[in-house]
């Protein structure tokens, strides 16, 4: 990574405890088609939790998004937010940096194909599931035969720390969003031929349970460190 000269920052914890953190500029190619809103700044000032911050908004769209959504309407304007958000920062790190970026708010807000909503709704899928069983059990155990696709998602969590590890080496989080992209498309699968809440044996429900709780911290973690908001509900 020729011409990457890590820049040394010190600062403080979430503690107040001393701390040094290297930082890394990668230059990036092009962005053709900025998220903009009818001609405004990409850019605009909204109140968000007592103080002013700069939020990336998509205009109606997100809202569009959830028009078929069962969400209360006061839920709306919160969940649109952070669907447009994670749209946005989804689009830049999805491309490599060798590359020009082209922005399209049909593709970024689609459900389908690598886009934010659709790693977002793994997760709420995976909540949904949990929240419907009531509780997580504390134990289970796997001494059944394990599907393709429980052995996937299995396998794909194991990846985990070392995509981590080489996205931070290759300074690259284009690595982790195609993880994130490939974990998402494997508990949809999942979610769509395994039975989780109605499997065969209460035994086979609670490993399938713990297995669903694992999915939804592994998307939580990937999407916090792709800076992607983790909906509850969408």
């Amino acid at each position: 990574m020729g011409g990457l000269e890590p820049q040394l920052v010190e600062g403080q914890g979430a503690r107040g405890e001393p701390r040094r953190v290297h930082f890394v500029h990668c230059q990036r190619h092009e962005l053709a088609g900025a998220p903009e809103q009818a001609g405004q700044p990409q850019y605009l000032l909204r109140g968000l939790d007592a103080e002013r911050q700069r939020v990336p908004l998509g205009g109606d769209r997100p809202l569009e998004v959830l028009e078929t959504a069962p969400r209360p309407e006061a839920e709306r304007p919160a969940v649109a937010r952070q669907i447009g958000l994670g749209a946005i920062v989804y689009t830049m790190i999805a491309v490599d940096t060798t590359k020009d970026i082209v922005f399209d708010w049909e593709a970024a807000l689609s459900f389908e194909g690598k886009s934010a909503p659709y790693l977002q709704n793994a997760h709420v899928r995976a909540n949904s599931i949990l929240k419907k069983a009531g509780a997580i059990p504390a134990e289970a155990s796997f001494d059944y035969a394990l599907t393709a696709h429980e052995i996937e998602l299995i396998d794909l969590m194991a990846r985990f720390p070392a995509v981590v590890q080489q996205a931070a080496l290759d300074y690259k989080p284009l690595h982790m969003a195609n993880y994130a992209y490939e974990f998402a498309r494997t508990f949809h699968s999942f979610y769509h031929v395994v039975p989780v809440l109605q499997a065969e044996t209460e035994s086979i429900r609670n490993a399938r349970l713990r297995l669903v709780a694992a999915a939804r911290q592994t998307l939580a973690n990937a999407l916090r460190l792709l800076d992607i908001p983790a909906p509850e509900v969408m």
